[in-house]
């Protein structure tokens, strides 16, 4: 089975009257942070954290091939396990997991662990994804940044 290409992998929470740093606050835990988890940059590990009106992202390293078990994993080991909290940015916000996938042949695969579904499903997290053809990849110069896509 032929994994799919490459992945890259955002964590968004988006919504009116969003404040990102009370969200970085409430999400990031201390000990994670490269820097203070309420400023945008290099932050949790190798992930980059992005702050503008109406959103805060969480963006994973690429991953080629795809590995969204992994990439989920950098994600939320660094973010708070409290589920009351994920509940009240849940029942406020949008929170999804943005992906972008991209293919390399026609037919590929990618595989996602019941346990990556837990982990996202407990949280009141939810999927939005996208494949693209190394075609449609070389039109928009092979650069797809998912914290750029529309939900």
């Amino acid at each position: 089975m032929t994994q799919l290409n490459e992945a890259k992998v955002c964590l968004c929470v988006s919504g009116q009257g969003i404040d990102g740093h009370e969200v970085s606050r409430r999400l990031i835990l201390p000990k994670s942070a490269a820097t203070d988890p309420a400023r945008p940059g290099p932050c949790c590990g190798k992930a980059r954290l992005l702050i503008e009106a109406g959103s805060w992202t969480l963006v994973a390293p690429r991953s080629s091939p795809e590995d969204m078990d992994h990439q989920v994993r950098q994600l939320l080991d660094p973010l708070t396990t409290d589920m009351a909290v994920w509940e009240d940015l849940a029942r406020r916000y949008d929170v999804h997991l943005i992906c972008a996938f991209q293919m390399a042949s026609a037919i590929e695969n990618m595989s996602i662990s019941a346990e990556t579904f837990r982990l996202l499903g407990a949280r009141g997290i939810g999927l939005v994804a996208s494949i693209y053809t190394r075609r449609a990849a070389d039109a928009a110069d092979g650069d797809i940044d998912p914290a750029t896509l529309d939900d």
